[in-house]
């Protein structure tokens, strides 16, 4: 798993249960709004 990979973890892990984060707001929230295809594949 590469650092970008740690990074969308480290947020999705944060998520509250029950809670929703889109990949956009996944990616905004690590920095890398350009790259919100790759949150989803991560």
């Amino acid at each position: 798993m590469n650092s970008f990979d740690m990074r969308v973890m480290r947020v999705v892990m944060r998520t509250p249960y029950g809670k929703v984060a889109t990949f956009g707001q996944i990616a905004e929230l690590i920095g890398s709004y350009v790259k919100t295809r790759q949150v989803g594949w991560a």
